[in-house]
């Protein structure tokens, strides 16, 4: 997580222990997260554990302490060829397990609330986001959140629903909790530039691949 220090290093570590948790009593039972078949959402738990898992030697001691299943299952990631999914794999969303709402609860208990901090604070221009996550204070700088591509996607942010001479800056565009960029509420006003439709910022777009209104 985007944040760590000294302040909130006790926290991202208790996460990871019971994040690890969740995954392993999941896994014991679902090959994949969202059933048997893998998805985005192993993808993305691939990409971070192939790192804290296999690589940092600190949380890669503890998955191997506290959950050796997990250190296999980034191997299994890695290789998937043969596997033949179905649309009958995926879990079903009236049956949802309770190993799997444990993973969603532990998002909504330290993810969210500091998402949503740091969004409060760069919308007010704040030089530190401050709160307190799980019991515990949570101190960093704000961070905003980029696209991947290049400066020439970012100008395709701006809508040709705005009025003509009043289409809004790239630097007046501030992200919202989702990561979708919208006009800075105070140069809306200021500019009357229209608000635009959200935008969803495709992380592997080329530079000059449009972005996708939803």
């Amino acid at each position: 997580m985007v944040g760590s220090n000294d302040i909130t290093a006790p926290v991202i570590e208790a996460s990871y222990r019971r994040t690890l948790g969740a995954m392993k009593r999941h896994l014991e039972v679902h090959p994949f997260l969202m059933g048997a078949r893998p998805g985005t959402s192993d993808f993305a738990a691939y990409g971070q554990l192939t790192q804290l898992a296999r690589f940092d030697p600190t949380p890669t001691a503890i998955t191997l302490a506290e959950a050796p299943r997990l250190f296999a299952w980034t191997e299994v990631l890695e290789d998937l060829s043969g596997v033949e999914p179905t649309e009958a794999d995926w879990i079903s969303r009236d049956n949802i397990p309770a190993t799997l709402k444990d993973l969603f609860a532990e998002m909504g208990r330290v993810y969210v609330p500091v998402m949503l901090a740091n969004a409060r604070a760069v919308m007010q221009g704040a030089n530190k986001v401050e709160t307190e996550v799980d019991g515990l204070p949570w101190v960093q700088e704000p961070f905003r959140i980029r696209p991947n591509a290049s400066s020439g996607s970012a100008r395709n942010t701006q809508s040709s629903t705005a009025p003509r001479g009043k289409r809004c800056r790239r630097s007046s565009l501030v992200p919202d909790a989702r990561g979708c960029w919208l006009p800075h509420p105070e140069h809306e006003l200021a500019s009357g530039c229209r608000r635009q439709p959200r935008l969803r910022l495709a992380a592997s777009a080329p530079p000059s691949a449009p972005v996708a209104a939803e």
